[in-house]
């Protein structure tokens, strides 16, 4: 079946760059595409964070199931994106100077920095750096944590506007804070049966 192939499921999560990108194609300024290529890498990357708190609080349903197995799918795809915005945010600017002069910004810094943090985890998101690097994958894909609060922190110094980051980032912060009390309660829990 389709879905559950990884490669297909990327795929089709990145066909909207296409749309995203044809105005470009049609002669627009480079900047048309540096939003929507940038939300779109922040959805991406709040969904595969929502995927293990919705399993806890779900449990191993059939569909937290193949969300966990698509999971690095949709983790490449909010680095496809991310990599878009800033290749496509870089020729906006035009000058390598302009751009290193800008780091002097946080709203610039911040977002260069989650985007590092998930090169770093595309980089080793395949079965051979898996298996090469056992449990020490997992540490470094929990990159994608700060990943989040730097593309967040990016978000709110760009704009005036706070209320459309909040819409997407509070769910997220929601099904965490939601977990994290599914945990305690599963510790207090044990303990009191431990005795």
């Amino acid at each position: 079946m389709l879905l559950q192939s990884r490669p297909f499921l990327f795929s089709l999560l990145m066909l909207p760059a296409l749309a995203m990108l044809a105005p470009l194609v049609l002669g627009a300024p480079w900047r048309v595409s540096i939003r929507p290529t940038g939300e779109a890498a922040a959805v991406l990357l709040i969904l595969a964070l929502a995927i293990s708190p919705l399993k806890a609080l779900f449990g191993a349903t059939a569909w937290t199931r193949w969300l966990l197995r698509q999971r690095r799918a949709i983790g490449l795809a909010a680095f496809g994106y991310a990599a878009i915005h800033m290749v496509v945010f870089a020729l906006s600017i035009g000058s390598l100077a302009d751009i290193v002069a800008g780091m002097a910004w946080a709203s610039m810094w911040t977002g260069w920095a989650a985007f590092a943090a998930l090169l770093v985890m595309a980089a080793i998101s395949n079965d051979r750096a898996v298996r090469a690097m056992g449990r020490g994958w997992k540490a470094v894909q929990r990159l994608a944590y700060p990943a989040a609060l730097l593309t967040l922190a990016h978000w709110l110094l760009l704009t005036r506007d706070w209320s459309e980051a909040i819409i997407w980032f509070a769910p997220l912060g929601l099904l965490q804070l939601a977990r994290l009390a599914t945990s305690l309660r599963r510790r207090v829990s044990n303990g009191r049966t431990g005795r």
